[in-house]
């Protein structure tokens, strides 16, 4: 740590939300592999994290959020600590000291937007940034891979094309200025594992057509919403309900998001996104206005 003994560092960890999303196939592992475009928006948590190294070692995760509180080193945030501390005492044979990470939460619980996910990137990024960068991109990608199929995008500072599980990933052109409008469904979420399973059960092929990355290209937002497509509305029929009052309230498109039950409506107005906003915080749904974030 180049001499210091207390640092600290706060970064911030947004939400992604899925802009085309195709299931492509399952491995002899049981993972399935994926075709998707991930894009991040201005929703985000803010992650703060101090290290003392006079110390002895010990992580902390602290959230505003009691629920998170309870499930302690089950946290994605606290894993990505552990396997840093691990990794760098491997590494360089210092000892990180004590670890305390704070988290304000903003992003809501499961909900297909890669919150925890994102929180763990977010550590993951503080840390190394904190003890010098002794890792390198790459290598803070390969520890990525190994917490969540949604850690390596949460790492990476622009939208990307993801592939395989989705640590296969390549840069993409970013969405033209737009509102989203970000509605986080009030009904019960099955677990991500039993919408695979009845996905793997009434999929009968793969839409290959992913027109999206050419879309964004070429910043024609009506396109972008054109080639908006989720394989998990298959398996989600609240969804349908939610995009069909999105647009009728003005979207120019609207999707699900992951496996749900979010499902984020784009407009090119942002009066017509406030507007709608309200009806649906009426309908009794928690409401983000957000914004794309390159």
């Amino acid at each position: 740590m180049s001499g210091a003994i207390k640092i600290k560092t706060a970064e911030r960890a947004y939400a992604k939300i899925n802009l085309f999303l195709e299931i492509t196939g399952k491995r002899p592992d049981g993972y399935h592999t994926i075709d998707s475009v991930m894009h991040r928006i201005s929703l985000h948590d803010t992650v703060e994290i101090e290290c003392d190294s006079s110390l002895p070692d010990k992580i902390s995760v602290v959230c505003d959020l009691q629920e998170l509180n309870k499930i302690g080193c089950n946290n994605l945030a606290y894993m990505a600590a552990e396997k840093f501390a691990y990794l760098y005492r491997k590494h360089t044979q210092i000892s990180c000291g004590s670890i305390d990470i704070t988290i304000e939460k903003n992003i809501p619980l499961a909900a297909g937007l890669a919150g925890g996910s994102s929180d763990a990137a977010a550590v993951l990024r503080g840390l190394n940034g904190l003890f010098n960068n002794p890792f390198s991109d790459k290598t803070l990608l390969e520890i990525a891979a190994t917490l969540g199929a949604d850690v390596p995008f949460c790492l990476s500072r622009s939208p990307m094309h993801c592939c395989g599980i989705g640590e296969n990933m390549s840069p993409c052109h970013s969405l033209p200025d737009c509102t989203i409008l970000l509605a986080v469904g009030k009904w019960e979420k099955k677990s991500t594992g039993i919408m695979y399973k009845e996905l793997d059960a009434v999929k009968k092929g793969i839409f290959a057509e992913n027109r999206m990355l050419a879309a964004l290209e070429g910043k024609n937002i009506s396109e972008v919403c054109g080639a908006l497509y989720n394989a998990f509305e298959l398996v989600n029929p609240h969804a349908e309900l939610v995009r069909s009052e999105l647009i009728r309230l003005g979207a120019s498109g609207a999707l699900l998001s992951g496996s749900g039950p979010s499902v984020f409506g784009i407009f090119s107005s942002e009066k017509a996104a406030i507007n709608a906003s309200r009806s649906i915080c009426n309908d009794g749904f928690r409401v983000f206005l957000c914004t794309p974030v390159d």
